[in-house]
């Protein structure tokens, strides 16, 4: 009896190779988060895209190359990290560019009420626990300093000013916490 010599392909070892390597493939596609992969859909390179814990308090982060409009990418960020992580503590997007990295951190008893705010009118809204934050605390004192310069007739931020007499009017609504979030998008203050 002749024994026929295996082509290279049909080696037991071959074929074990490409099934760790199939297998290694789908389980990285699968093993990462949908979010991210949807960030990276959307046209951003995403360095990271995870959550930790530290001193009890829980952070979601993304670190994601500059691409385009600082504003939407840190705001796509952040719905993508409230996505796959409703329930932290604090949100973080870092925005790397070439010569400098840009860090934005948006406490979670902001982002939720605001981004619950988009689609129901009714969403309720901590106002003691929100002014408890460092973000609402920081953007307070900027917004009544531009509301001031326009009670005395100088040159003021439109939307900060207008955004702090509505607070007065009616207190803590979504339009606030849009207004405390881009408050720290737009600060250049995040850029090191």
């Amino acid at each position: 009896m002749v024994k026929k010599k295996k082509e290279w392909y049909q080696e037991g070892w071959v074929i074990a190779i490409f099934v760790v390597i199939g297998l290694a493939i789908i389980w990285g596609y699968l093993g990462t988060s949908n979010e991210s992969n949807y960030l990276e859909e959307q046209g951003y390179e995403v360095l990271e895209f995870g959550s930790y814990e530290l001193s009890g308090e829980k952070t979601a982060y993304t670190d994601m190359k500059s691409l385009g409009n600082r504003r939407s990418q840190v705001m796509t960020g952040l719905i993508s990290l409230y996505s796959s992580y409703p329930e932290v503590d604090e949100y973080s997007v870092s925005v790397i560019e070439e010569s400098k990295g840009c860090h934005y951190f948006i406490d979670g008893i902001i982002l939720k009420p605001y981004l619950l705010g988009l689609t129901d009118d009714n969403v309720a809204i901590d106002s003691n626990k929100i002014k408890e934050t460092l973000n609402y605390m920081y953007w307070e004192v900027f917004a009544k300093l531009e509301y001031e310069k326009r009670m005395k007739g100088g040159d003021y931020n439109f939307n900060l000013a207008g955004s702090y007499e509505r607070l007065t009017e009616t207190g803590i609504d979504t339009g606030i916490l849009s207004s405390i979030i881009y408050h720290q998008i737009d600060d250049p203050n995040a850029c090191e």
